[in-house]
């Protein structure tokens, strides 16, 4: 009794621990429900496709109010989608459904980080640590602005232990053997409709620790005879699944000059960001970057700092190369992963020339090439991967499981002390400003509910549910995603490139010859023509931009000085009435005018 008491006592103390390190985790992430939400514009977009998914069916999987006619799958995030769409169906807001399903995630990549970290030896206590370490990484916090991806990144160490786990288990009967595979099955499907990069992350960390345990014999080479073709089977029919659901975009989408823009630079994984890391910013050991001296956006240099980790990892795989064969495998893939993420070319400390602007980069401003490009563009998979520096995140975790080797061995004794030394620093190298970070979670939340007062409560009185509209002239869309289930209207409209690449396919021809974001002097005559060939109910000329506004939460009338022409000669038109709000205009066919709206500028 006295065992068995301090068993459950052990376990107690190790649930509560892990709850406390979870609780932290969702305060990092800004996941918190009712007070704060990791980031607005994507949120809305991934609510946006749940809200439409539930006005249809429980079921759906489909949106049917942008990117009309076609019913809209989503490019990436389904895993987060549809349980939002449940949330906000039970009556949560959508913002606070998207702040709980990320939370969710976020305890199950909790939950993985903290197995991997026992499968290869760490103990219970400590490996919530070492959870901790890769919870906090700024790769994953620095993403939650692209939503499921950072969610796909985060859960990296939950897929590689379901991998590592089928290759050291050796099922004992038919159904522990069919336990494994639907286990490894259900991981795959779950990864590719959360992110597509890291779901090619993780078929290459699983093939490499397949191989190189096939080649060191272990636990039997027998053993691979179940593996290989669960692997197969699992990653193929997984990439079947998204292909019906989504088709392949054309990648027309990813010029090599985009694979090089968004490569890591050297300098990016030895030196931080300012503004990004607490601890290197108070220290001044950050240095300032911007996308007027770099090629790429922010997270290519914001998200890739490595130093740290990387010689954690190295020590790591030092100490235990001779005694645990899968570190090999994680050496492997990890450098791959830093690799790949440098892109097509090499950059160290590459700057634009003055006369540049563009934040894609040509071939002969690059030091030399790495030879990656082979690989980019004629692999299937990889062609997708434009964006290169997110190749780092397989480094990342790799070198991660590498850093966990420290900490196995004795319970006790001076490497165990010297282990939680180094890994707590290693939190601690990781985190932001916390109370500027906490401030911008909740900025985010507060801008939502602006945008439900003001132009999505206009939108929902001035038009009537199923009313087909058209936002001319288009862009990419973003707000379009969740003010169109929100309102109950059905939009050609939506956000994302993938999304409006396939919307696009199904567009009536006269909304196709429409130019991305064109304000031409043909601007006004197409729009009587849609309403005359009764393409759209109602053509609404906004005002603001609403990729911007799904983001920033604020609606600034950017393009209406550029659209007043326009306006003007539609009001002059005898078979169109005009209606002004403060942020958009709304035209209709006389015929058709909408009988509730008496008022106008």
């Amino acid at each position: 009794m006295i065992n068995f008491g301090a068993f459950l006592a052990q376990r107690g103390i190790t649930a509560a621990l892990f709850l406390v390190a979870i609780a932290f985790v969702l305060f990092v992430h800004g996941a918190v429900p009712f007070y704060a939400a990791p980031t607005l514009g994507q949120a809305l977009w991934i609510a946006g496709f749940g809200y439409s998914f539930v006005q249809d069916s429980v079921l759906s999987i489909h949106a049917n109010h942008f990117g009309w006619p076609a019913p809209a799958p989503i490019a990436f995030g389904l895993t987060g989608a549809y349980p939002v769409g449940l949330l906000i169906a039970a009556g949560f807001n959508a913002l606070d459904a998207y702040s709980a399903v990320v939370g969710l995630w976020l305890t199950v990549a909790s939950y993985g980080a903290w197995k991997l970290s026992r499968q290869v030896g760490v103990g219970p206590k400590l490996s919530i640590l070492t959870a901790l370490v890769w919870m906090t990484m700024p790769a994953l916090w620095a993403h939650s602005g692209y939503s499921m991806v950072s969610i796909g990144m985060a859960l990296m160490p939950f897929y590689l232990w379901v991998a590592l786990r089928a290759v050291l288990y050796v099922p004992s009967c038919r159904i522990s053997a069919a336990l494994v595979a639907a286990g490894h099955l259900a991981t795959c499907v779950i990864s590719v409709f959360t992110d597509g990069y890291t779901f090619v992350m993780f078929a290459i960390g699983a093939g490499t620790i397949s191989m190189v345990g096939w080649i060191r014999g272990l636990p039997t080479r027998r053993h691979y005879f179940f593996v290989f073709p669960l692997q197969a089977f699992s990653f193929g029919l997984a990439y079947l699944f998204y292909k019906a659901y989504f088709e392949t975009v054309d990648d027309a989408l990813s010029p090599m000059d985009f694979f090089r823009g968004w490569g890591v630079d050297i300098t990016f994984l030895l030196v931080p960001t300012r503004g990004m890391l607490w601890l290197w910013d108070t220290l001044r050991l950050s240095v300032a970057r911007s996308d007027a001296e770099f090629f790429g956006d922010g997270s290519v240099w914001a998200t890739t700092f490595a130093l740290p980790l990387v010689v954690a990892g190295l020590v790591g795989w030092w100490a235990s190369r001779s005694k645990a064969w899968f570190t090999a495998a994680f050496l492997f893939a990890g450098l791959f992963g830093f690799y790949m993420a440098l892109g097509p070319s090499l950059k160290v400390n590459s700057t634009k020339p003055v006369d540049h602007t563009s934040a894609l980069m040509p071939e002969m401003l690059a030091v030399a090439p790495t030879g990656s490009e082979i690989i980019s563009a004629n692999i299937p998979g990889f062609q997708s991967m434009r964006a290169s520096y997110r190749w780092s995140v397989l480094g990342f975790v790799c070198f991660w499981v590498l850093t966990l080797m420290l900490a196995v061995g004795p319970n006790s004794g001076r490497r165990q002390v010297l282990a939680s030394i180094w890994i707590s620093l290693l939190v601690l190298l990781n985190l932001p400003n916390l109370s500027a970070k906490w401030s911008e979670y909740k900025s985010y939340r507060e801008g939502f509910f602006v945008l439900e007062n003001g132009v999505i409560g206009e939108v929902d009185s001035d038009f009537e549910a199923g009313e087909i509209v058209a936002f001319l002239p288009y862009r990419n869309d973003f707000l379009a995603n969740y003010l169109a289930p929100r309102t109950n209207i059905r939009t050609y409209n939506t956000g994302g490139d993938k999304n409006l690449y396939f919307a696009r396919q199904h567009w009536p021809i006269m909304m196709r010859e429409l130019g991305l974001g064109v304000i031409g002097p043909d601007l006004g005559g197409k729009v009587l023509e849609i309403l005359e060939q009764n393409e759209a109910d109602a053509v609404v000329l906004p005002y603001f931009d609403l990729l911007r506004a799904a983001h920033d939460g604020k609606v600034t009338n950017v393009y209406e000085d550029s659209l007043r022409p326009v306006v003007d000669e539609l009001k002059r038109a005898e078979d169109a009435d005009v209606l002004e709000r403060e942020s958009y205009a709304i035209v209709r066919k006389k015929s058709r005018s909408h009988p509730s709206v008496i008022s106008s500028r």
